[in-house]
């Protein structure tokens, strides 16, 4: 389970939701396109600048793989990694975090994460869309939604014993 934001091309109406929702169409079989790959570097170049723990790879660029499943990736390496991932595809790109942190180590996280996507946004034009909140962020809407859901999702699997947490006990007095 993770955190995600999606990226992607501003629409002309204003409105990335429905968009942002459309799924994956993943029978595309088009050629590497030298452009795109291009701006995926100067990306991936202009992340790893600011964040030198991020190490890339490329995913999906076999030869039978569709090519709307072929992306740069990039992941924190580092020893005190937060987790955060960000795929960089043709015309859209996401970042997410897994349900690891909470109090302060969950804001760090976000404000990597919103400097990360600053970057992105700066060097592709991307608007950024919340599938959590089911909205898209404004530009430089700060992260206190987000976090809050995020942190709030967090308590849940914190006490929910199938994600490993534990339900919270009962008051003493409800035993009888």
């Amino acid at each position: 389970m993770s955190y995600d934001f999606h990226l992607l091309q501003p629409r002309a109406d204003g409105d990335i939701r429905e968009y942002a929702r459309l799924e994956m169409d993943d029978g595309d079989f088009a050629p590497v396109d030298p452009k795109k790959e291009a701006m995926k570097l100067r990306i991936a170049q202009a992340l790893a600048a600011r964040f030198p723990a991020f190490e890339a790879s490329r995913v999906g660029y076999e030869a039978n793989a569709p090519s709307r499943l072929r992306c740069l990736e990039l992941n924190d390496m580092s020893a005190e990694s937060l987790g955060i991932q960000i795929q960089l595809f043709d015309d859209e790109a996401f970042v997410t975090v897994p349900y690891w942190h909470a109090g302060a180590k969950a804001q760090a996280c976000f404000r990597q994460i919103w400097d990360a996507m600053r970057v992105i946004c700066g060097e592709a034009g991307y608007a950024v869309f919340d599938p959590q909140l089911d909205r898209a962020l404004e530009d430089g809407e700060d992260i206190d939604a987000a976090l809050a859901d995020y942190l709030k999702t967090m308590a849940h699997i914190a006490r929910d014993p199938a994600f490993g947490g534990r339900a919270a006990r009962r008051p003493w007095w409800k035993f009888w």
